[in-house]
């Protein structure tokens, strides 16, 4: 049992430690570009919803008088939820680039 637990975790995490031996043999600067880049990438699920959370809330100013809308807790948090994630992106990338 112990082999085969063995041997999966090395076929699950065997590629990332050779990604890793080739990310540390790389310049700061280029570390560094190439940790954002994937930081970036996974934002992308933050920004889309964010976009369009705000296209929204921009045509429903546009609504009639009649019409009442209220305006609930949810998009200052998801701006607040997007803007913590590039922070900790950016602070990440420095990390590890500098490690």
């Amino acid at each position: 049992m112990l082999i085969l637990a063995t041997i999966f975790f090395y076929l699950i995490f065997g590629r990332l430690f050779y990604i890793a031996a080739i990310l540390l043999r790389l310049s700061v600067r280029l570390r560094v570009v190439i940790y954002l880049v994937l930081g970036m990438v996974y934002c992308i699920p933050l920004f889309i919803p964010t976009i369009v959370l705000y296209i929204f809330q921009l045509k429903t100013k546009k609504l009639l008088s009649e019409i009442e809308i209220e305006k609930g807790k949810v998009s200052g948090l998801y701006l607040g939820a997007l803007c913590y994630t590039i922070v900790i992106t950016l602070l990440t990338a420095l990390v590890l680039a500098v490690i």
